[in-house]
């Protein structure tokens, strides 16, 4: 499948229904000729028929690591009904002093009362992102979603968000091969690019608030919503490479040796540029964009 590069920020063009090469976030533009469309539309329709097949079969299955099996359960009391309130989770963290519950189809956070304004600013913070114009990807479907809020007895916050049973915890993970945290530093590096499209940086981009589908190679960013800075940085950048080389542990060597120096480098001027550095890597280094299986193995 063939890629095309923004020359002015180093995204990934998109083409819209006007045969357009549109970048979604610089909004540069480039054009097909009418043979190129004509052999695009066809290449397409045959894509999109394959991925619609794929797509169904993977609606269709459910918890393919099988790790929603073992649940525990905490209870909470409601402020106005006095009712009990039954969490039940498989993993269990803490974030910047915020507890973290999960299961099968949720993410709970459970703010303490001296902590309740974070979940007002989690949920304010996502709803507030602007996506670019040609946003085809749905961005915003990586961010949280908003199940339910309880206010309890004691003051604090229990806020829920929905997630898919094929979407695990980074946590969970360790010692991955580099050609799967390949396509997690990728998404990562997608994300920090919307970040930069809003003037802002996020540096919880780790293993507690990072959350992956192996199945679709996706990636989420449900927690640390309540800590974000409104000014552009690089703090993003700076630690998915920490996050990346923590959870490849010792089997970096067995990465390319353009993955251990992207790895070790200093993020580049923006996020744009650092996607075109890793683009790069990619291409180089992994031998182009190839769709791995994904093994814990």
């Amino acid at each position: 499948m063939l890629v095309f590069k923004c020359k002015n920020c180093g995204g990934e063009f998109e083409v819209n229904t006007h045969g357009e090469l549109l970048c979604p976030f610089c909004h540069s533009k480039q054009y097909f000729t009418n043979e190129q469309l004509t052999g695009y539309d066809e290449f397409r329709d045959s894509l999109l028929k394959y991925l619609r097949s794929l797509n169904d079969a993977i609606a269709e299955e459910g918890d393919i690591l099988n790790y929603w099996n073992y649940l525990s359960t905490r209870s909470f009391t409601h402020k106005d009904t006095g009712g009990q309130i039954e969490v039940l989770y498989t993993f269990q963290t803490t974030v910047d002093g915020v507890e973290v519950y999960i299961n099968r189809e949720h993410v709970i956070y459970h703010f303490s009362a001296a902590d309740a304004f974070k979940a007002e600013a989690m949920i304010r913070n996502a709803d507030s992102l602007s996506y670019p114009s040609a946003d085809i990807k749905n961005l915003r479907q990586y961010l949280p979603a908003l199940n339910a809020r309880y206010e309890l007895s004691d003051s604090s916050v229990l806020v829920s968000v929905a997630k898919a049973e094929n979407v695990y915890p980074l946590f969970v993970f360790s010692n991955l091969h580099p050609k799967h945290v390949a396509w997690m530093i990728s998404r990562m590096e997608n994300l920090c690019c919307l970040f930069e499209f809003n003037g802002i940086d996020f540096k919880h981009m780790d293993e507690k608030n990072l959350f992956i589908n192996p199945k679709t190679h996706e990636a989420f960013i449900l927690g640390g919503w309540w800590d974000i800075q409104r000014s552009g940085g690089r703090t993003c950048l700076k630690e998915l490479r920490k996050t990346a080389e923590r959870i490849t542990g010792s089997r970096l060597p067995e990465g390319p040796d353009m993955y251990r120096d992207f790895l070790r480098s200093e993020p580049k001027a923006d996020a744009y540029e650092d996607f075109a550095y890793w683009d790069e890597v990619i291409m180089k280094g992994f031998g182009g964009h190839n769709f791995t299986k994904f093994d814990t193995e």
